[in-house]
């Protein structure tokens, strides 16, 4: 169940509303706690459910359709930024375009609904869901910007002074890059970093900064040629839909949980462990941003724990271990080359592709290790009293913080819970001869059948236009950066071609 001490806020647009449309669109609202409802808003405008948004600062704003909202990215991004720093937009209903109507999905819940919902029936269902934990929360990767300093010189053979000058490069190249973080530091700005380490300084690095890259620019020039460079450019939005933290789900989702081990760099790669300490999947990419990352892992399960390789936890893993609320695991002292390659060895039928992979594997074996006895202390216990539960969703529940005693109950009460769906009113029909009021009453029934099936079509349909055109908007923003990625490479290029004709 939710968290008693929050507030959750569910809306729904009214009908012949759009936030595509000339006039405001309107909302029904309402707001829970503990599971009841505080408060009910019939109709409200945008400006006036972002105040009240602001007013009540709730853990969720939640709906069954966020493009009710919002038409398109950019306006995405502008009313998330509008939000309390702590509410996070949910739709319960799913990632699009693979959503669940919410008259099903309640259904599914043991939610009572008659006939198709209101505008504010539906905002109490949404609440109602996300309370329960169903649905997924919008996680939105501002714009980011990539800054690297590199080297502006090849290192020849050299003579002498060859060390002398490779400590000088590498010293400005660190001295750069710390230069900048002090700048993003200052200015508050999140960012991750991946360093290449030398014996002088840093061979280079590469900084994500998770601001535009005009705000970026402001702060950090950019410098070609000399002892080393600065380049600068911009990376595209990104939005991501994540899981609610949730208590007991229900049984018929047969939701899959893994343990994520991370080996962050230039290159970094990902292992997910099942809670049965296999190897569900092992993969390794050059740029692997958080939002890959995340969307990745997300299209195969939860996340229940985050692990790394090394004592001290890095930034890049801790950030991802936050965003999907998981436990980070880190080993109390370093793990020898020698240790990582016999455990490759031991799962020789794990194709290992590099020494990234095999860091990340390293990292979640060792995390499953770390919790083996009380995995093993859930199987017996499990066996010896016979508990007809989800093995794995059970030592999900109990990595979350969970006693062995409270996940088993909850996920007893929670199979075990009837679901009571009232049945839908039938019109009254006027009294005939038996013989023909059978005959239309026959054919009523398919008649309403048929059309159920037509209105859960077009609304799957207009989910999926809404969904399209998001993601239109999407790309066209991403093509707006390369052509101003190109617009700056052809001017440097021009200026190269200028200066070497001088």
């Amino acid at each position: 169940m939710g968290d008693d001490s929050v507030f959750i806020m569910g809306f729904d647009i009214l009908p012949s509303k759009s936030p595509r449309s000339k006039t405001a669109p309107k909302f029904a609202c309402v707001i829970m706690r503990n599971g009841t409802i505080l408060s009910e808003y019939p109709e409200i405008s945008r400006t006036n459910l972002l105040k009240l948004t602001r007013e009540i600062s709730p853990k969720w704003l939640c709906t069954d359709n966020i493009f009710e909202i919002v038409p398109d990215s950019k306006s995405l991004f502008k009313f998330v930024e509008k939000l309390p720093h702590e509410t996070r937009l949910v739709q319960v209903t799913g990632v699009p375009p693979r959503q669940v109507a919410l008259k099903r999905l309640a259904k599914r819940h043991g939610l009572s609904v008659r006939g198709k919902p209101n505008p504010l029936e539906s905002a109490r269902l949404a609440a109602h869901l996300a309370w329960l934990g169903v649905g997924h929360s919008l996680e939105c990767f501002g714009e980011q910007t990539e800054i690297k300093v590199t080297r502006g010189r090849k290192m020849g053979k050299g003579g002498q002074s060859a060390n002398r000058y490779r400590r000088k490069i590498h010293s400005e190249v660190q001295q750069m890059t710390r230069f900048i973080e002090s700048q993003l530091k200052t200015a508050s700005i999140e960012y991750d970093i991946d360093i290449r380490h030398s014996d002088f300084g840093y061979a280079s690095s590469r900084i994500v900064a998770y601001a535009p890259l005009p705000v970026i620019t402001r702060l950090v020039e950019r410098k070609r040629g000399g002892d080393f460079n600065v380049i600068i450019a911009p990376v595209r939005k990104r939005t991501e839909f994540v899981p609610l933290e949730s208590g007991p789900v229900s049984t018929q989702l047969q939701p899959r949980f893994f343990i994520l081990g991370i080996d962050p760099g230039t290159t970094a790669a990902i292992c997910l462990l099942s809670l049965d300490g296999r190897v569900h999947l092992l993969k390794s990419k050059k740029s692997f941003t958080r939002a890959d990352i995340i969307r990745l892992v997300y299209e195969h399960g939860i996340p229940v724990m985050v692990a790394t390789d090394v004592p001290r936890i890095p930034h890049f893993v801790e950030k991802i271990g936050k965003t999907v609320n998981a436990k980070i695991y880190a080993p109390s002292r370093p793990i020898p080359v020698a240790d990582k390659q016999e455990l490759a060895r031991e799962l020789s039928g794990v194709r290992i592709r590099n020494a990234h992979e095999r860091d990340a594997l390293t990292a979640a074996v060792y995390a499953y290790r770390s919790m083996l006895p009380k995995f093993q202390q859930i199987e017996h216990k499990v066996r010896e009293e016979q508990i007809a539960v989800d093995r794995s969703h059970l030592k999900a529940l109990i990595l979350k913080g969970m006693s062995m005693n409270e996940a088993i109950s909850s996920l007893i009460q929670e199979e075990s819970e009837p679901i009571d769906i009232e049945p839908e009113p039938d019109d009254p029909e006027e009294e005939l001869t038996q013989e023909r009021f059978d005959a239309i009453r026959s054919k009523l029934d398919a008649l309403r059948a048929e059309n159920r099936l037509f209105e859960d079509r077009v609304e799957d349909l207009e989910r999926l236009v809404e969904f399209l055109r998001f993601r239109e908007s999407e790309l066209t923003y991403s093509l707006d950066i390369v052509a101003q990625k190109n617009h700056w490479n052809i001017k440097r290029d021009r200026e190269v071609v200028k200066k070497q004709s001088e």
